[in-house]
């Protein structure tokens, strides 16, 4: 579990081995990625990364997000829809994007709903009736997918016959997100 979700907020942030500068870098992070905070003090917190790894961030180039977030397992074929407390709202099998049309693993925030809008790009036209566009842009999110047998949820099907990056999600969950 997790205590808060954070965004970078500077143009870039290190993920460090301990609480300080003088601890290994890990990784860098762009601006707007999000982190899990597993612990805080005053100025550094513990974060879980969207790859599970753990590492000290600085608090002054982050902000906390006040969105709901979705947690998207390609591994698994899972997504789990957390409030901006960090609470879980929701669990569901979904089918994500196809291995040459892959989606964004890990964490994401929510911004928007939307009901009764067509999907479109090139080649196609989808008719949905949840539309949850992710991280602040349109080409990838959450939506419904009534072309697909229920059962197929949360399947390998995603490796040939996935989607073209969006999360496929049951008409029943897509209600409650």
């Amino acid at each position: 579990s997790f205590e808060k979700i954070v965004y970078v907020s500077a143009s870039e942030l290190n993920l460090r081995k301990g609480p300080s500068t003088d601890t290994d870098k890990l990784t860098t992070f762009e601006q707007y990625e999000l982190l899990r905070v597993i612990k805080e003090d005053e100025e550094w917190s513990l974060v879980m990364t969207n790859d599970y790894e753990f590492g000290y961030v600085y608090n002054a180039y982050t902000k906390e997000i006040n969105e709901k977030l979705v947690d998207v397992d390609t591994g698994n074929q899972m997504a789990t829809l957390y409030n901006s407390d960090g609470l879980m709202l929701l669990q569901t099998p979904v089918t994500t994007g196809r291995d040459s049309n892959q989606t964004d693993k890990g964490l994401h925030y929510v911004f928007a709903k939307e009901t009764d809008r067509y999907l479109t790009g090139p080649g196609y036209s989808r008719f949905v009736k949840y539309w949850a566009p992710f991280n602040g842009y349109e080409e990838e999110g959450l939506h419904d997918a009534p072309w697909r047998d229920i059962d197929s949820f949360g399947t390998e099907i995603y490796h040939t016959n996935g989607s073209l990056g969006c999360v496929n999600t049951p008409e029943e969950a897509m209600a409650t997100i």
